[in-house]
């Protein structure tokens, strides 16, 4: 073990500006390791060495503060105390010197009143003198120790079992003025655009208009002598065929005109009877309407047969008269009116306008484009006949039989998938917790097409990602795809939208050519649409028609039909006129500028502020093999 000595009094004058009093005289000498409070000089605390177990209670002068710091509790704890209470102030006294000492090359430089003294060089090393002789044993020294106050306040300085002094920690000094402020810097230069905000949610659909009033219509029936006119169910009058006046009396002969150039010839009018289904009206060669027959009437039940009369004796012949002689002829009557005739005109892109007695009475507009014989305005339907023709009804008689051959835009049967794509639709975008459209992974469980899924619930990842939060859009979407169909399944939970006209839909939307329904290229689906499909039994599906009169997502204006589903494989024949919108939207269907066609189940409320009372969990299966039509 190493021996310490150290003199207290040249302790106490270098440590003059510290709290600490220490007495002078004795040496102290140190021979436990733990306890040793010389103090060693040095340039700065990080020559102080480590402040560790051995070096507890060691005492440094650090030249570059001027201040004294113990090692304890592993740190280096300045002794410099708190600062004083201010004294009184005392009388001015004569000016005097101050002296300091500054470290030097090999010593330390005495300047008193600002001009330098002297130099106290370090002492050299002297002859080692000659052994004396030992000396009795002295007194054991005191040794000085450092303890930590029980208030944690500061450190208690102990020498030979006095406390002969103790060192408080210090505290924050009062935090000084603000500093003047500084003159304002000069802008910056503008910061790039930030980036577009992801695009808000898809308001909630308005509530759905009052029905309008049914329009008036007026037909035009054939009646003994002319024509009965019948507008919204009433007649209202009757164009009666002209006759010919009486013959006049002939005046004077004129003189003869000159003959006028020769006028166009009059546009006359045919009809045309149909077996089954009426009267064909043509005018100018142009048909102007079919006055189609009516229902016949349920006949009558028969009545009671009455009793058979007696019969009467039978009268004698009388004898022949004679022929009465032959009557003078009467005045020749006076002529009368001219009759009212009716013409008709062909307004393009309208229909024939009819005119009688210089009034227009009607317009007979024209069907709807097609190439069969399907009457616009009748209630007519199309069903497969030997799975090849198209038999078309109208008011429950055939009107015609479709039999060229359909134009696919995909059967999967073939594995044909067409030039467009298939997506899943369905009115999450309005309400997540409303419909989804799911697809049967390999895993044998059923997972959205189209939406979030958290990272957790992810059964694949996309392996040139490292930092995602769900899975990658369109992950599954091959998951939809069979060997011979579209398959998806759908669960409708609840009305979107339930504080207003609530509704829940979700299915499959087929793209006909391109990749994006605002993009995509224009259709022509003709005026026959046939499905290959497989739905649940007794479910209504809803089949819409996207065109250019509204090229958004399914919405008030989309054209739609339906049909029922019976659970197996069917062909359904749709008309292209029997596609119309909401009601209260004014769009009519333009079949030449389709984008997609969607089959989709759909639950709508009859009233504003419905919940749905057929929504459920339940996953309602559809399958879409083939999309064909006629044009």
């Amino acid at each position: 073990m190493k021996s310490k000595t150290m003199n207290l009094c040249r302790v106490g004058a270098l440590a003059g500006l510290t709290a600490l009093l220490v007495a002078c005289g004795d040496d102290v000498t140190n021979t436990d390791v733990t306890n040793v409070t010389g103090a060693k000089t040095v340039a700065d605390l990080a020559a102080a060495g480590t402040c560790d177990a051995d070096a507890t209670g060691e005492i440094v002068l650090n030249e570059e503060d001027g201040a004294l710091y113990v090692c304890y509790g592993k740190k280096w704890i300045t002794m410099k105390g708190d600062a004083g209470d201010i004294g009184e102030t005392g009388e001015p006294g004569a000016a005097g010197s101050s002296c300091t000492a500054a470290a030097v090359d090999g010593g330390f430089q005495l300047t008193c009143g600002g001009e330098v003294v002297g130099v106290i060089s370090n002492g050299g090393q002297g002859p080692q003198g000659e052994q004396g002789p030992q000396g009795a044993q002295g007194e054991a020294g005191a040794s000085c120790t450092a303890v930590e106050l029980q208030s944690g306040d500061g450190i208690e300085i102990s020498c030979g079992g006095q406390v002969v002094g103790v060192i408080m920690n210090g505290t924050n000094g009062a935090q000084g003025e603000q500093g003047p402020e500084g003159p304002q810097g000069e802008q910056g230069p503008e910061g790039p655009q930030g980036e577009q905000g992801p695009e808000g949610p898809q308001g909630e659909q308005g509530p759905q208009g009052a029905q309008g009033e049914p329009g008036t219509s007026c037909t035009a029936s054939a009646v003994s002598g002319g024509f009965e006119l019948i507008c919204g169910g009433q007649v209202v009058g009757v164009i009666m065929n002209g006759t010919n006046g009486a013959q006049g009396e002939q005046g004077p002969e004129g003189p003869q005109g000159e003959q006028g150039p020769q006028g166009e010839a009059g546009a006359s009018c045919t009809g045309r009877v149909i077996d089954g289904v009426g009267i064909e009206i043509s005018c100018g060669g142009v048909v102007i309407d079919t006055l189609r027959n009516g229902a016949q009437g349920e006949q009558g039940p028969q009545g009671e047969q009455g009793p058979q009369g007696e019969q009467g004796p039978q009268g004698e012949q009388g004898p022949q008269g004679e022929q009465g002689p032959q009557g003078e002829q009467g005045p020749q009557g006076e002529q009368g009116e001219a009759g009212t005739s009716c013409t008709g005109r062909t307004i393009d892109g309208v229909g024939v306008e009819i005119t009688c007695g210089g009034v227009v009475i009607d317009t007979l507009k024209n069907g709807a484009p097609g190439n069969s014989n399907v009457v616009a305005g009748n209630s007519c339907t199309g069903r497969m006949v030997d799975g090849e023709d198209i038999e078309i009804t109208c008011n429950a008689v055939v009107v015609d039989t479709l039999t060229s051959e359909l134009t696919t835009l995909f059967d999967m049967s073939v594995g044909n998938q067409g030039v467009g794509l298939m997506d899943a639709d369905g009115s999450w975008f309005a309400d997540a917790a409303s419909a989804v459209v799911l697809a049967e992974h390999s895993d044998g469980n059923w997972y959205p097409v189209g939406q979030a899924l958290p990272i957790a619930e992810c059964p694949i990842q996309d392996p040139g990602e490292t930092e995602y939060t769900d899975c990658y859009y369109g992950w599954n979407a091959a998951d939809m795809v069979t060997a011979n169909s579209f398959k998806v399944g759908v669960k409708l939970m609840k009305y979107a939208a339930e504080s207003g006209w609530g509704f829940t839909n979700g299915g499959l939307l087929y793209v006909l050519d391109g990749t994006q329904l605002a993009s995509a290229n224009p259709v022509n689906v003709g005026s026959v649409i046939v499905l290959k499909v497989k739905v649940a039994a007794g479910k209504a599906v809803s089949v819409y028609a996207i065109d250019d009169s509204w090229p958004y997502d399914i919405g008030e204006g989309t054209l739609k039909t339906k049909f029922t589903g019976t659970g197996d494989w069917q062909d359904v024949v749709l008309l292209t006129s029997n596609f119309a919108p909401y009601s209260g939207a004014t769009n009519t269907f333009n079949p030449a500028a389709t984008r997609a066609i969607a089959v989709e189940y759909e639950y709508a409320a009859t009233e504003a502020g419905q919940s749905c009372s057929q929504c459920s969990n339940a996953i309602l299966g559809l399958e879409w093999q083939s999309l064909k039509v006629w044009r």
